[in-house]
């Protein structure tokens, strides 16, 4: 039967773990030959490396070219690879070891399949200092003009976090972009971007540059398509433990009568889960959220307004709705009872670390 399927990869420290969200993919599907794929929001300096993983879930030998770029588009360099039948092969810190480049702060990749079929790329981007890795997925098509960051925040959060977020905003779209951010929180806020044709420009600690100190969610509307990305993370003094939160474009989100899924969510002393909601509509949605235990035996079902453009996050809900906090094994969906445009996530956090794992929606 089909099944939706996830995973989450940590390094096992003493003090706890650090992970990053692997989502699967149909085996049927990917890049073949003449597609072209992108990796952005890459970083390899004194304080993050990179790795790029190139998947074949084909039968046979495929080859893959690997485009390395600088943050104002300069090409860095170019590698190639034969990646043997339904493997993977992994590009360690490529920036140094084919560019010769130690100094990255915004980097992107241009994935380009010269022969073969089901292919997938992904990156991942490591801190250094407690060597927690954020999961880059790849991105096809032109990107967007208007997208969704569905959580951005600056400010303190449970068990003495801090969290900020990071944006990457990368233009190919072959003339100059003129982008608008636009935070929208308990306090809304704007600014002004211009990007040149190929540049990818990483604006750090987002919420804080637009003077604000809060917790939200942040809109991208350009002129010109874009593809965008973002990390939040708690910001310690070891280093970051951080998660991606994709940007979502406007045709990316649940309608009316529509059913997502949270799968992998944990509630139990080592592990806790939050529920973030987005309404980016215009006009004000309802939502159901029911909460599952590993069995599929629902615990508990709340409905939750969300005026336009508001965001809601639903703290440790299997807890103070379902009173359950010995949960390995659990999920949940969000129903959009009326409405549109409504993204959802979710949140599962180390308690001994405060390592964030971001859960996407899935259909």
């Amino acid at each position: 039967e089909p099944l939706s399927v996830t995973s989450r990869t940590y390094n096992l420290a003493p003090d706890g773990t650090f992970g990053q969200f692997l989502a699967s993919e149909a085996a049927n599907r990917g890049l073949r030959a003449g597609d072209e794929a992108l990796l952005i929001q890459l970083r390899e300096d004194s304080d993050f490396r990179t790795n790029i993983g190139l998947v074949n879930g084909w039968k046979r030998t495929a080859r893959v070219a690997v485009d390395l770029h600088g943050g104002n588009g300069d090409l860095l360099a170019t590698t190639t690879r034969n990646i043997p039948p339904e493997s993977t092969v992994q590009l360690g810190r490529p920036f140094e070891t084919v560019g010769g480049r130690t100094d990255i702060i915004s980097g992107y990749a241009r994935i380009r399949v010269l022969s073969g079929r089901h292919l997938f790329a992904y990156a991942s981007v490591i801190d250094n200092a407690t060597n927690d890795p954020t999961t880059i997925p790849m991105k096809t098509g032109a990107g967007s003009a208007r997208s969704w960051i569905a959580a951005a925040a600056n400010g303190e959060g449970a068990h003495d976090s801090m969290w900020q977020t990071d944006l990457a905003l990368l233009n190919l779209s072959g003339q100059q972009a003129t982008i608008e951010l636009r935070f929208r929180g308990g306090e809304t806020a704007t600014s002004a971007i211009v990007l040149a044709e190929g540049e990818q420009r990483l604006v750090e600690d987002v919420v804080g540059e637009l003077g604000v100190t809060d917790s939200g969610s942040l809109e991208v509307f350009s002129d010109r398509p874009l593809f965008v990305g973002s990390r939040t993370y708690n910001l310690s003094a070891e280093g970051t433990f951080g998660q991606f939160l994709d940007g979502h474009p406007d045709v990316a989100l649940a309608g009316a009568d529509e059913t997502v899924w949270l799968p992998q969510l944990r509630q139990n002393p080592d592990f806790r889960s939050n529920i973030g909601l987005v309404n980016t509509g215009s006009a004000a949605s309802r939502v159901r959220i029911r909460l599952y235990d590993g069995d599929g035996v629902e615990l508990a079902t709340t409905v939750r307004t969300l005026a336009p453009h508001q965001r809601r996050q639903l703290q440790e809900p299997f807890d103070l709705l379902a009173g359950r906090s010995d949960l390995d094994e659990a999920a949940a969906s969000v129903t959009v009872v009326t409405g549109d445009g409504v993204l959802a996530y979710a949140s599962v956090i180390d308690n001994s670390t405060n390592d964030p794992t971001t859960v996407p929606m899935v259909y």
